[in-house]
């Protein structure tokens, strides 16, 4: 065996246990994918499978994990972890650079620097932008370049913690297709909320639950909320727009658009469409160089900040960088304080509790599990109620508890007569929840409703 533990237990300080006599035996070139819910501790079992948790009952080769020096670690196992952005070593102009790094510190010969970049550009699709600035790569892109770093280091055992949620569709089964073309004796240990991925391309499924490793069995899907009322009005209007992050090449150029008021609009596209631009320039974050946006007769270019805030709340991709506060509550409570509402606390509870978080009001943020810090975030962008509610990928990542309770609160919003704005690559959940989808791909736009797929209204 490469990888053995054997009755492996874990818990936080002060916490009950998250593994509990866990067993798990990874061979050679074994490809397995861990299944388990929002808080069921996946996370820290790739720590502790990773060696980043000392424990001798992790054990490579029979030798405790945690006993290997620094350098041989990494040269063992890699973990990519649920933000491959942060995993980046910010020193890289470059993507082909930034792959370079990990190898560069081993302080291995120039030439074998260069072959294992190319080789794992080449495994990760990512020789075309091998020039490319790493912070203007997309969610996926960013992905793949995480790994593909990972694998320069040529490690025995690849680690992934949730690879698959900024992904669309496409790049989700190229990128599990890719892991499988992988050195045939490098075992990769997957963990994810969904298993369709990695069934399709032959994984090993298990399953993590009350602490240990059982058989996989799907998990029940809760019954889709009830449907939204119909529109009227616009909520969104955009007119003559241009925008280009490269003169040389515009992204959008005399874009025309009308969102209606009332309801729930999935963006979909390729990976670098230009999804998250459009919700950054509708949100006021970027600025086009020509054009008009109007947020619920509000005109974003000259409004200052506080009346754009006053009517849209945004969830940005990488939702824990919008933490501010010590606890739940407060975070919820800081945009009624900001707009002098009446009764902030009142609001940021009912907000909360719209999003099935009302127990946790007085826990810090960035100590709960994925799931549940993704909703907060939510729960603080609706706390001062919004006319327009913006969300990039939320979704991504939360278990069937916890992505229910969030369609049951973009259906409360839109009955209310607001706006739903969310970027998605998740199909069924964009078919569950969307009354009309926004298609974006090579800088052109489609709006139609979802029952008429296809047919365009308006570019």
């Amino acid at each position: 065996m490469s990888l053995s533990l054997r009755g492996l237990r874990f818990s936080w300080p002060g916490g009950p246990a998250v593994l509990d006599e866990l067993d798990l035996d990874l061979p050679p070139g074994e490809r397995v994918a861990v299944i388990a819910g929002n808080g069921a501790g996946k996370s820290t079992l790739a720590r502790c499978a990773a060696g980043l948790a000392g424990s001798e009952a992790v054990l490579w080769r029979g030798r405790p994990l945690a006993a290997l020096a620094g350098t041989e670690r990494v040269a063992t196992v890699q973990l990519v972890g649920q933000r491959p952005d942060l995993q980046l070593s910010g020193r890289a102009a470059t993507v082909r650079a930034e792959i370079a790094f990990g190898p560069e510190n081993l302080g291995l010969p120039r030439s074998q620097v260069l072959d294992r970049v190319e080789a794992a550009m080449e495994a990760m699709g990512l020789t075309a932008l091998a020039l490319r600035d790493p912070r203007r790569l997309s969610g996926g892109e960013t992905q793949r370049l995480a790994i593909a770093g990972a694998l320069a280091m040529r490690p025995a055992l690849l680690i992934l913690d949730e690879p698959l949620t900024d992904l669309d569709h496409e790049a989700r089964e190229g990128l599990t297709q890719r892991l499988t073309r992988l050195a045939p004796d490098m075992s990769v240990l997957a963990l994810d909320v969904s298993a369709e991925a990695w069934r399709a391309q032959g994984f090993q499924l298990m399953q993590l639950r009350d602490g240990r490793l059982h058989p996989f069995q799907d998990m029940p899907q809760p019954s889709p909320p009830a449907a939204r009322p119909v529109e009227s009005g616009d909520m969104i209007t955009i007119r003559d727009l241009d925008f280009a992050h490269d003169p040389a090449r515009p992204l959008f150029r005399g874009l025309e658009l009308d969102l209606p008021q009332g309801a729930a609009v999935a963006i979909t596209g390729p990976n670098g469409a230009g999804k998250t631009t459009l919700m950054r320039l509708i949100a006021g974050l970027e600025r086009p160089s020509k054009g008009r946006i109007t947020v619920a007769g509000v005109q974003v270019g000259p409004a200052k900040p506080k009346e754009l805030a006053a009517v849209l709340g945004m969830v940005l991709q990488n939702s824990d960088r919008q933490f501010l506060a010590a606890t739940l509550l407060d975070e919820a409570m800081m945009a009624p304080r900001l707009h002098r509402l009446p009764d902030p606390p009142g609001l940021a509870l009912r907000a909360l509790a719209a999003l099935g978080l009302e127990a946790l009001a007085l826990a810090h943020p960035l100590d709960q599990h994925n799931g549940a810090r993704r909703l907060t975030a939510v729960a603080a962008a609706i706390a001062h109620r919004p006319r327009l509610l913006i969300l990039d990928e939320t979704q991504r990542g939360l278990d069937p508890r916890h992505q229910h309770r969030l369609e049951r609160a973009i259906t409360e919003f839109t009955q209310s007569g607001g706006t739903v704005l969310f970027v998605c690559h998740d199909e069924g959940f964009v078919r569950r929840n969307a009354s009309h989808r926004l298609a974006v791909s090579g800088g052109q736009i489609g709006l139609s409703r979802l029952s008429e797929i296809g047919e365009t209204a308006r570019f």
